[in-house]
C-alpha cells in the first residue's frame, strides 16, 4: 500500500491540517503560512518534559504553560489541539514562562525568527498577533478570577491538574483523599466527594479506598472547557 493511500497516514494528515487552520496560524496570509509550514519541525514530547517556552503548535495531546520561582509554579494556561504558545517569546517579550507537557503531545515547533517576520508583515498577520497577544493577556486575568469565581467541580479539576504526578501515559498518580483535596481548595470534603464521584463516572479519575489513585490528564482538561471527553 501506498503512503498516500495509507488510512493512518490519510488521517495523520488531516489531524495536522485540521490543527493549523482551527489555530492562530490559519489566520495569516497564505504566504506567512507556507513560509513557517517549510520550517516547521515535528516533534513528540513524551509527558512531563520541561522546557522554556518557545513558538509551538500543538497538533495533539496537551500542555501547560506556567511561571515559577524554582520554587513554586503558577499555571498561566492549557494548550491542546490546535493552540499555539511563545507568540511573546517570538515578539521579542521575555515573560519568563515555561511548558510542560501533561501526556505525550505531538507539536509543530515554529522558527521563532521567521514568526516574528510573519506576525508584522501585513496587517492582517498583525491583527493576528495583536488577537493572540490580547488572549494570553486574558487568559492571565482569568487565572486571578478563578480563584474567586470557580466552582467546586472546576476548582477541583484545576487541582488535579496541577498535582497529579508524572509518568509516560496520561493517567497520573495523585494519591489524595477528599479532604486533601478540600483543605487545598478551601472546600469541604463531603462536597469534595460528591465531586469526585462523578470525576470518576466521566472517566476523569479512578479511586480505591478513599483515594484518588490516577487521573486523565486530557480527559479533565476537556471537562474544564466544557467539552465531552
Amino acid at each position: 500500500m501506498s503512503a498516500s493511500s495509507d488510512p493512518n497516514q490519510v488521517s495523520r494528515h488531516h489531524g495536522v491540517e485540521s490543527a493549523w487552520q482551527e489555530s492562530l496560524l490559519g489566520q495569516l496570509t497564505p504566504s506567512a503560512q507556507a513560509a513557517l509550514r517549510s520550517r516547521a519541525v515535528e516533534r513528540v514530547l513524551p509527558a512531563g518534559t520541561t522546557s522554556a517556552s518557545e513558538p509551538l503548535l500543538v497538533l495533539d495531546g496537551l500542555m501547560r504553560v506556567f511561571c515559577t520561582d524554582g520554587a513554586r509554579h503558577v499555571t498561566v494556561r492549557y494548550a491542546g489541539r490546535g493552540d499555539v504558545t511563545g507568540i511573546p517569546a517570538a515578539l521579542g517579550l521575555d515573560a519568563g514562562l515555561r511548558i510542560q507537557s501533561l501526556a505525550p503531545t505531538r507539536l509543530y515547533v515554529l522558527d521563532a525568527p521567521l514568526l516574528r517576520e510573519c506576525l508584522l508583515a501585513t496587517p492582517r498577520d498583525t491583527i493576528a498577533a495583536t488577537r493572540a497577544v490580547a488572549e494570553g493577556h486574558a487568559s492571565i486575568l482569568g487565572v486571578l478570577s478563578d480563584h474567586i469565581f470557580l466552582t467546586v467541580r472546576e476548582r477541583v479539576i484545576r487541582h488535579l491538574l496541577e498535582r497529579a504526578h508524572w509518568d509516560a501515559t496520561t493517567r497520573r498518580a495523585v494519591h489524595e483523599t477528599s479532604r486533601d483535596i478540600a483543605d487545598a481548595i478551601a472546600s469541604v470534603a463531603t462536597v469534595v466527594g460528591r465531586v469526585l464521584g462523578v470525576l470518576e463516572w466521566e472517566g476523569a479519575l479512578t479511586r480505591r479506598s478513599g483515594r484518588v489513585t490516577a487521573v486523565d490528564a486530557v480527559v479533565l482538561h476537556q471537562l474544564l472547557r466544557g467539552a465531552a471527553p
